[in-house]
Parts: C-alpha cells; sequence; structure tokens
C-alpha cells in the first residue's frame, strides 16, 4: 500500500459553466461512442463486469486518481481513529463498488423497464413507499448520491400513484451530446 497526502486539495476555483468543454469532433466522438459502449457493458456477464470492476477500483486506488485521493481524504476526515490500514481497505472496498455501479448503469440505460423492474426484489421497499403515501403530504426521499440512483428513480416512477406527481433533479452533464442521450434514457418510462 502506498501513502498518500490526505491534505484536502483547494476547490475548484473555475464554475463548472466556464470550465473548458471539449472540442467538437471528440463531442460527437462520445456522443456516438457512448450508446455503442453502453450497449457492449450491459451485455457482459456478471462475471466478467465484476472482475472487470474489481480491476478498475484497484488500478484507481493504485494510481491515486482524484476519485481515490477524495475517497482516502474523507475517510481520514470521517474515521480519524480506524488505522491507516482499515481505511486503506476500505478505500478500496468503495473504489471497487463505485467502479461496479459504473459498468452496472449502462444496463439501466439500455435495458427496457419493465426487464429491470422485473429483476428487483422490492416487496419491503414497495410497502414502505405505500405505507408513507398513505399520510396523504407527500413523500420526500433525499437520497445520497450513492448506489444506483438511475434505477431508484425508475422504480419510484413505476411504484407511485399516477395522481401524484415524481421529480428528480440533476445537474446536466458538461458535453450536450452525453446529457441529451442520458437524459432521453431517463424519462423514457
Amino acid at each position: 500500500s502506498t501513502a498518500r497526502d490526505t491534505t484536502p486539495a483547494p476547490p475548484s476555483r473555475v464554475p463548472v459553466a466556464e470550465r473548458p468543454h471539449r472540442s467538437r469532433r471528440a463531442s460527437r466522438l462520445a456522443g456516438r461512442a457512448l450508446p455503442a459502449a453502453a450497449t457492449i457493458l450491459a451485455h457482459l456477464p456478471p462475471r466478467l463486469k465484476h472482475g472487470l470492476a474489481r480491476t478498475m477500483g484497484m488500478s484507481a486506488d493504485i494510481l491515486g486518481v482524484r476519485s481515490a485521493r477524495s475517497t482516502d481524504r474523507n475517510l481520514a476526515l470521517a474515521l480519524p481513529g480506524q488505522s491507516s490500514t482499515e481505511r486503506r481497505a476500505l478505500a478500496r472496498r468503495s473504489l471497487v463498488s463505485d467502479a461496479r455501479l459504473a459498468l452496472d448503469l449502462p444496463a439501466t440505460w439500455t435495458r427496457s423497464p419493465e426487464r429491470l423492474l422485473a429483476d428487483l426484489d422490492d416487496a419491503d421497499a414497495a410497502s414502505r413507499l405505500v405505507e408513507a403515501e398513505q399520510y396523504g403530504r407527500g413523500v420526500l426521499l433525499l437520497v445520497p448520491h450513492l448506489g444506483n440512483w438511475e434505477l431508484l428513480c425508475l422504480w419510484l416512477q413505476a411504484r407511485s400513484p399516477s395522481n401524484r406527481p415524481f421529480t428528480a433533479l440533476y445537474r446536466p452533464m458538461r458535453d450536450p451530446r452525453v446529457d441529451d442521450w442520458v437524459r432521453a434514457r431517463r424519462t423514457r418510462s
């Protein structure tokens, strides 16, 4: 295991809207490549996908990419009583989990909503949603940006009574072509 500087990095001084965008050529390439890559990743066997996720997560940790550095800093702040060895192990598991999610998202974007929902074991969650809705005051879910929130939104749309509005908020992606493609998948049901 390699030691890393756990000093928080200074916040970015350039607002997202003002950061340089990809060239038009790169944007067109990303806009065309994403659907193809998503389709391929969505059809990988789970075992292969999980092995690839482990390799990606461990590589991110070894190379010290931004997400690994951020994970290290956050764990040092949140768990100062844990040993560095314990935090390293947790950081690696977190990075592997993030990679697994990244490889699972294409299936969420490319498979039919019916197929995705049929694969869920959601009886307990559905009963809790119905129970919360019985109060008649609406339900507000504050969900951390962890796990497959794309699938959560699809599930909420399918499980909420049709007379209740459902709204999900998100920040658009930097590349407008990629954002258009992802938004079309998010609103397909």
